[in-house]
């Protein structure tokens, strides 16, 4: 489903595409949970991907909790000039609160952070299930199917458009 239905459902990555792909990250990585405790004997592949996908989930992570105006400023020192509203020294009866997180967008990076975690959930299953070269050959078979039939999609979408997204 991952490889083969989402890349129809994304689309322009609307967020219909990104509950699905969130949904079936989670039941792929549910699912080979409860193979691993049906298992005679768990395996656990180590990587070097790991550390850096909970580094990579952390640092998008940290840009959207509250920090002290302080602590901001010193890992942002120029946060304030761009927001001068939001700043904690400007003038109280044109302000419009304090900044308190290091992103400017803290929903878009909420969403990033949704979809970082599903991906990081999809390489860590993809890299446990995948022992060897067939294993391999049949994932790229999926994945060529997958652009296959998405540019067979595509072309008969343009040639046939009525000027709608998948005629609707």
């Amino acid at each position: 489903g991952l490889v083969l239905v989402v890349p129809f459902i994304m689309g322009g990555r609307q967020a219909l595409g990104q509950l699905v792909l969130i949904s079936l990250a989670i039941w792929t990585a549910l699912c080979w949970c409860l193979r691993q405790s049906l298992a005679p004997k768990a395996a656990w592949t180590r990587s070097w991907a790991t550390p850096l996908l909970l580094v990579a989930l952390a640092w998008v992570g940290l840009q959207i909790v509250p920090l002290p105006a302080v602590v901001l400023k010193s890992i942002s020192p120029h946060l304030y000039e761009t927001l001068p509203l939001w700043a904690p020294d400007a003038d109280a009866s044109a302000s419009l609160g304090v900044w308190s997180t290091l992103s400017l967008t803290p929903s878009a990076t909420r969403q990033g952070l949704i979809l970082l975690a599903a991906f990081s959930l999809l390489f860590l299953v993809t890299l446990q299930r995948v022992r060897d070269v067939g294993d391999v050959e049949r994932l790229l078979r999926w994945v060529a199917l997958s652009a296959s039939a998405m540019a067979i999609f595509g072309l008969v979408q343009f040639l046939t458009s009525n000027g709608k997204f998948f005629w609707f």
